[in-house]
Formats: structure tokens, C-alpha cells, sequence
């Protein structure tokens, strides 16, 4: 089977853990016996040095507007078409120029691939309302953008939070799968650190610094512990929200507890990852599931988790869940977490156990099953 991944980049420096998941899916595909090879559409964003156990060839579409965005994967298609039994496309950046490409007779099958949400998806939390042009582009999406979508073969999401959000979007559910995050738990670095030692519990926190992720919650259950001396957090990342929080952290009297180291390289944030006690990840999208918790319980690091979210679900019982948005629920886990050491051996050793459950293998399998059935 011929298999050409379209994808927008493989950014292995600052693009967070897409280009590594897609790199191993593209592998372990190889490894099944296909011929892969992979098209980057915004070539010039690449970062870092690029996979070598299969080809690449550059594109470059050059600008982000999604007429120009859709008439350019629709093209690329067509040039690679001929090399190709089924594309995988990312199907938040090329979904209607994919399903365009199949509406006016384009050759091969198409996959498209789901990690995350459109931008016109609500968020849970927000302090913004949706522009005229904003439902205007809605609207059109829902509709024309719909119906193009649906010529398109088959759809795999990593969760099925985020395939229902899809279908009652308007996606074919009877062309719908869930195939899961591929990660390869032998690929990550054991942590030897002996958890607590000092008796200090060292919290993390990281990613990009907005309000609807709710950073601010953390805090707020920071604030709430009733032994702060006892406690450290690292919030890792930047962004629009990173004073704010800041600001908060002095108003809550936690200031001296909690560092802001900002974006770090991934050598850097390792570190941080083998420091910590726990990893705490705050609520945002209920849907959308995340590598760095993936990491985390590759690592034997117990998480917390929002309860009846994607993360949840990942993680089983490989992580202790918190009500969502509540920051006095998570304030009394934390100190539940650091009363009880056999808790933590626990959480940890199930983290482990999970994340071996979650090889990468299995994923692979189904994906390859799905792809095969589009070519008959």
C-alpha cells in the first residue's frame, strides 16, 4: 500500500509533540510493510533536524488563508496523486481543500486525520463572543464546507470526545473512527528520582498561556492549600496570559512558591518533567487529548487530570481527576496527593501500566486496517 501524508510541517523544536507523534505513525506504517512518504505544505516552518527513514518533499502553499490554504493542498493532491494508494491529510488545515479534491474526481482515497478542533468549535471557557465575520465563515463551513468535507473517504480522531464534537459538526459518522495518540513508551528516559524526598512537592504546569486554558485555576488551588510551605509549582510556557498570572500569584500570596520560567527547550523541560511530583493538567478543551500527559505517564508521573474529560479517559487509572473548573476540588486532591506517599506509587505505577496498554502498535494496526479498506 502507497501511503502520502500531507501534513503542514515537522516541527521537532517548538511545535510540542504532533511532529513526533506523526513521525512514529509514519514509521510504524513502514513498518507494516507500506511504502510512506510524507508532503509538508508550509515547508518553510520546519524546525529541527528531519526524519531520515523516509522521504520528504517540501511544499510551500505560503499563506494561511483558507481559500488559499484549500486551493493549495487541492493542488498538491493532484501532483501526488499518482504516487499514492490513500493520503492522511490534517484534517483541521486541509478538510475542505481534501474534500474538494475528491468532489471533482481526484484518483485516490483520502484520510483525513483529527488531533484537535476547528477554530470555530465553542470553547468551554471564554471571554470573547464570535465577530459577524466569524459566524459568517461558520455558517459557510457548516454548510458548503460540510458538504465537501463528506466526499472525503474515512476520518480518525484520537478521541471520541472529539469525534462526537465532529459528527454533530456534520461529519459522516458512518466514516468516523477513533485510532488513538501513537507513542512508543520505550522511547522515553526512566525518571530515578525518588518522589518527595525532601518532603517538598514539586508541581508542574506548562503550555501556552491563555485564559480559556485555566492556569489561573491552578493557582487558585494553590492558594487554597492549607500548608503552601510544603509545595512548589513550575508553570511553564508564555503567552497573552503570563502577567496575569503572574499578578495573581503575588495577589494569592504564592509568589515565592511559583516560578515562570517561560518557554524552555525540550533538554530543559525534561528536567523539569523528572523533578516533579506531579503534573497537573488544567482544564480546557473536555475533547482533545495531550502528548505531554502521554510523557508524563510514560515517566511514572502522576497526573491530574479535569474528571469526564479526553484526558481522563486516556489516562484511566493513570491519573487522579479533579472537578472541572473547580479549584478548591483540585486544592483537595493536591493535599490528598501529598498526605499519602502510597498513593503516589500507586497513581505511578498505574500511569506505567497504562501507557504500556497505549503502545503504539495496537494504533497502528487499526489505522493500517482502515487505510487498506479505502483501497479495495
Amino acid at each position: 500500500m502507497r501511503i502520502v501524508f500531507v501534513t503542514t510541517k515537522f516541527d521537532f523544536e517548538t511545535g510540542g509533540g504532533s511532529s513526533p507523534e506523526l513521525d512514529l505513525k509514519i514509521r510504524a506504517l513502514k513498518e507494516l510493510g507500506n511504502e510512506v512518504f510524507a508532503v509538508t505544505t508550509f515547508s518553510q516552518n520546519n524546525r529541527g533536524p528531519q526524519p531520515t527513514s523516509y522521504p520528504i518533499f517540501n511544499e510551500f502553499i505560503g499563506t494561511s488563508g483558507q481559500l488559499a490554504i484549500s486551493r493549495g493542498v487541492y493542488k498538491i493532491l493532484k501532483k501526488y496523486q499518482a504516487r499514492a494508494d490513500v493520503f492522511q491529510v490534517d484534517g483541521v488545515v486541509f478538510l475542505f481543500g481534501a474534500g474538494l479534491y475528491r468532489f471533482l474526481g481526484g484518483a485516490a482515497s483520502v484520510l483525513a486525520h483529527f488531533n484537535r478542533e476547528l477554530l470555530w468549535f465553542p470553547e468551554k471557557r471564554s471571554r470573547t463572543s464570535r465577530s459577524f465575520q466569524g459566524w459568517l465563515r461558520f455558517l459557510l463551513e457548516k454548510t458548503f464546507g460540510v458538504f465537501l468535507a463528506n466526499h472525503l473517504d474515512a476520518f480518525t480522531f484520537t478521541t471520541p470526545f472529539l469525534k462526537t464534537a465532529y459528527n454533530n459538526f456534520g461529519l459522516a459518522e458512518e466514516k468516523s473512527a477513533v485510532v488513538r495518540d501513537f507513542i512508543d513508551s520505550g522511547s522515553f528516559p526512566k525518571t530515578t528520582r525518588e518522589r518527595a524526598k525532601s518532603g517538598v512537592i514539586t508541581m508542574l504546569c506548562s503550555g501556552r498561556m491563555v485564559w480559556e486554558k485555566g492556569f489561573d485555576i491552578v493557582l487558585r488551588a494553590f492558594g487554597a492549600l492549607s500548608d503552601k510551605k510544603r509545595f512548589r509549582l513550575i508553570l511553564s510556557g508564555d503567552g497573552p496570559e503570563r502577567k496575569n498570572l503572574e499578578k495573581l500569584a503575588t495577589e494569592l500570596g504564592v509568589s515565592e512558591f511559583v516560578s515562570f520560567p517561560g518557554w524552555v527547550s525540550n533538554e530543559k523541560f525534561l528536567d523539569f518533567l523528572r523533578s516533579a511530583d506531579i503534573v497537573i493538567l488544567p482544564p480546557w478543551r473536555p475533547d482533545m487529548n495531550s502528548m505531554l500527559l502521554l510523557e508524563t505517564m510514560a515517566l511514572g508521573i502522576p497526573s491530574l487530570v479535569p474528571a469526564q474529560s479526553a484526558l481522563a479517559w486516556s489516562a484511566s487509572e493513570g491519573a487522579m481527576t479533579f472537578k472541572d473548573l473547580d479549584h478548591e476540588d483540585l486544592a483537595e486532591k493536591i493535599e490528598r496527593f501529598a498526605a499519602d506517599p502510597e498513593l503516589r506509587e500507586t497513581l505511578s505505577a498505574k500511569a506505567i501500566q497504562r501507557i504500556e496498554e497505549l503502545y503504539y502498535k495496537k494504533p497502528a494496526a487499526e489505522l493500517n486496517a482502515i487505510m487498506r479498506k479505502l483501497c479495495r
